[in-house]
């Protein structure tokens, strides 16, 4: 038999959350065999996996399992794990297994989720799996991201937007995005009054290029036998039609809008009956007359992406006419046409609608007809067009405070540290940060074990952007190694920590 692992780490805040061995395991066939000290000196948990079973309870061969318990953590836990495992028929070598998909190192990664495997676990503790329990109550948080189409790399794109306009989300994975197996938005939110609406305002849901099972409506269209894709809908209706403060949805995705005007769910059709009401211009977007391989969502004067020097206009990236399926939409009843691909409003990109909901508060709803992944700039500028976009959206569904870096706005109103540039580097990197107030401010550099190998900064700082460079040094002044390390910024009522990977 083969020897298989899970190494579990439990964090809240970045720091270990204090769990003992006999607290994480809700299943006594489950065993912690052994703990170490990871590099960055919290505890993890050596945790025994055990035979897999099918729904009907037979024996899973070559699968493995672990069962954590899940009612001890609270929000804002993270559970950081890899796996470790040693072949029947060579005792003692162990390799240690990874998402390739967001390793640190470039020379490991690949598209979608992907499995890294190495022999070094010190890799695998750079490169660990995460599991955070929502919502995590963070007070700067009230916008939940759904990545709908989890592993198939439209994450980094919000990530990103995210950074530059000093936003703070809380973000949920669907599990085995594209099939209608178990891991749905539906099945993890067992109340929407307690769960959902008074810890966030805003839901953004992106499922990139699927097309099918973009959002369940609990119909057979979006059930598989065995499976249950769950009513999605029937969580995201109820926010909407019953939040007290000013709630807002934004759905992007190529086929989502497609998928959803046929869908026969109640709550399906309750939201586009009374909060988003839209027609589709014709069910094969590959093939409409006229319609350009990339074509310009424009927007329209007076809407949501209008400005002082006039409409934005994007890029929305077919890619080639085998795969592209760009919603085209028509407008209906009290939604309001934000862009039209080509200027033209029988072909439309994007739809807004504001609708007073049931307990008479204001509701935003956002419908676009394609991901943040294919919007593409039309024009190079300072600031990615994906993340003013964003803005826009955002600033339509009355969240504060989102001015990107770079966009003329202060970014002195918010703290921040963004992920360095380049990154792999040799020799030298730059870091930027931003400080909403004048305050003491260190910024330091760690390696993999934990040890402090520079200090960057460690003084007063006002208010405003900052940036420094790191020359690849030592507190000494000698040239450092080839690896990950890690930066630390420290300020008033701010701790972010960051990676960096040194490539020789």
């Amino acid at each position: 038999m083969a020897s298989v692992y899970a190494y579990v780490g439990i964090y809240n805040g970045g720091v270990p959350a204090g769990y003992s061995g006999d607290q994480i395991l809700d299943d006594p066939r489950y065993e912690v065999v052994d703990s170490l000290t990871a590099p960055d000196g919290g505890e993890w948990f050596i945790v025994q996996m055990d035979t897999a079973f099918s729904p009907a309870g037979g024996v899973v061969r070559d699968r493995f399992a672990i069962d954590l318990h899940d009612s001890r953590f609270v929000g804002g836990d993270e559970i950081r794990y890899f796996i470790a495992a040693q072949s029947a028929d060579g005792p003692g070598s162990w390799a240690y297994y990874f998402d390739a998909e967001h390793a640190t190192d470039l020379s490991l990664t690949a598209a979608g989720f992907a499995v890294g495997t190495s022999s070094d676990i010190n890799v695998a503790f750079a490169n660990y799996q995460e599991v955070t329990v929502l919502p995590s109550g963070n007070p700067q948080v009230d916008i939940l991201y759904v990545d709908a189409a989890s592993g198939r790399r439209v994450q980094p794109y919000y990530d990103t937007a995210f950074d530059q306009l000093g936003i703070v989300v809380d973000r949920f994975d669907v599990g085995e995005s594209g099939s209608s197996a178990g891991g749905n938005f539906g099945h993890r939110v067992a109340d929407v009054f307690a769960q959902l609406i008074p810890s966030y305002r805003n839901i953004i849901w992106d499922s990139e290029d699927l097309t099918a099972l973009t959002i369940g409506d609990g119909t057979s269209a979006t059930t598989g036998t065995g499976n249950s894709k769950t009513d999605d809908w029937a969580i995201l209706f109820p926010f909407i039609d019953q939040h007290n403060n000013l709630p807002g949805l934004y759905l992007a995705g190529n086929s989502l809008g497609a998928e959803w005007f046929s869908q026969t769910g109640q709550a399906a059709v309750d939201m586009k009956s009374v909060y988003m009401n839209f027609g589709l211009s014709t069910n094969d977007h590959q093939t409409l007359v006229g319609m350009p391989l990339n074509p310009l969502a424009i927007g329209q004067a007076g809407g949501i992406f209008d400005h002082i020097l006039g409409p934005d206009t994007v890029v929305a990236f077919g890619g080639c006419p085998i795969i592209r399926q760009l919603d085209v939409y028509t407008q209906t009843g009290g939604s309001v046409v934000a862009m039209a691909y080509g200027n033209d409003q029988t072909r439309v990109a994007i739809l807004n609608q504001t609708t007073t909901n049931a307990v008479g508060q204001s509701a935003q709803v956002v419908l676009q007809g394609f991901s943040m992944r294919f919007l593409r700039d039309d024009v190079p500028s300072g600031v990615a067009d994906r993340v003013r976009h964003l803005q826009d959206v955002l600033t339509y569904m009355q969240t504060p405070n989102t001015v990107p870096t770079g966009t003329g706005g202060n970014p002195g109103l918010r703290n921040s540290l963004s992920q360095n540039y380049p990154n792999p580097f040799n020799p030298t990197t730059t870091i930027d940060y931003s400080l909403r107030d004048r305050s003491q401010v260190s910024l330091k550099i760690y390696n993999v074990a934990g040890q402090l190998v520079r200090t960057l900064i460690n003084e007063v700082k006002v208010s405003g952007a900052h940036t420094v460079a790191w020359d690849g040094r030592n507190g000494a002044g000698q040239n450092v190694a080839s690896g990950v390390y890690f930066y630390k910024l420290t300020s008033k009522n701010f701790v972010q920590t960051r990676k960096m990977v040194l490539l020789k």
